[in-house]
């Protein structure tokens, strides 16, 4: 039995709603993230389950290596904490990152 597009629209938003529900619950998204995955998690869920399952290993994968790197960060530098979960680029790494685009 076809599932008619409404149908396909509330399961794809319901489906895409517990996901953005428990990324938030975990920290893995913000709301302004929330707000963007959750059209694109419905859309993902009309369009067919294998464009879901593509869409969560890519979400789930760089979750984890966001928290991997973020704590072995923390672990890499003792005296520096503050200034590293203060979220603030330092000098160094605007020279770093920004003098080649700025040359």
């Amino acid at each position: 039995m076809m599932m008619m597009m409404w149908q396909k629209t509330l399961v794809g938003m319901g489906v895409s709603g517990v996901i953005c529900i428990a990324a938030r619950r975990k920290r893995a998204l913000t709301i302004g993230g929330c707000l963007a995955a959750f059209p694109l998690g419905a859309v993902s869920v009309i369009c067919g389950l294998p464009f879901l399952a593509i869409l969560l290993a890519f979400f789930v994968g760089a979750s984890v290596a966001s928290k991997v790197g973020h704590r072995f960060k923390l672990s890499a530098v003792s005296s520096d904490v503050n200034d590293l979960s203060s979220g603030g680029r330092r000098l160094s790494q605007f020279v770093a990152t920004g003098l080649i685009p700025f040359l």
